[in-house]
């Protein structure tokens, strides 16, 4: 049906998506990919994904995410990721996804390193939820951009230095 609003593929055994699955379905409003073991996402496989608001990634074996992975995702306003196995967050990972506000979250992965400028584009964010991983530091300009930033959850990392400017950009944290 290519007038299809949900789809729910959770709950499978799905190893890799293939790139072209989702052109047809240019009318997706919330894609459901949790519980599967899927470990990569193919640069440009939502491409045709304009009108996706919701992608729950949650639950899978994901080791990656390349700054092309979630390119044309323009209306995304959630994305949920958390129990992956995500060992860093490559700068520009998300610079096209400036309509998104709740990314929930990147805990409970194996984040070792977030690199500067990480987070750049996401100016409507405001929760990030970090909790859960192996962070030992966050250099200056990890939160570059996230001016309407609410929430941030880092507790329980391995933190052992903050850089002193690390969070003079986040003027609205409660």
């Amino acid at each position: 049906n290519l007038n299809m609003k949900i789809l729910r593929l959770n709950f499978n055994k799905l190893h890799s998506l293939e790139k072209n699955l989702f052109n047809n379905l240019t009318q997706l409003v919330n894609l459901f990919l949790s519980h599967n073991k899927l470990k990569k996402i193919e640069d440009n496989l939502f491409i045709d994904q304009k009108n996706l608001f919701e992608l729950d990634l949650s639950f899978n074996h994901l080791e990656e995410l390349g700054n092309r992975s979630l390119y044309g995702l323009e209306s995304l306003t959630r994305l949920k990721i958390e129990n992956n196995y995500l060992k860093r967050i490559e700068r520009f990972s998300f610079i096209h996804l400036k309509n998104l506000e709740i990314l929930d979250n990147f805990g409970y992965q194996k984040i070792v390193k977030i690199e500067s400028e990480a987070f750049l584009g996401l100016g409507n964010l405001i929760g990030l939820v970090l909790k859960f991983n192996l962070l030992t530091k966050f250099e200056n300009f990890t939160f570059s951009g996230l001016k309407n930033l609410l929430r941030l959850y880092i507790n329980n990392n391995q933190i052992r230095y903050l850089e002193p400017e690390i969070f003079d950009e986040l003027k609205n944290l409660i």
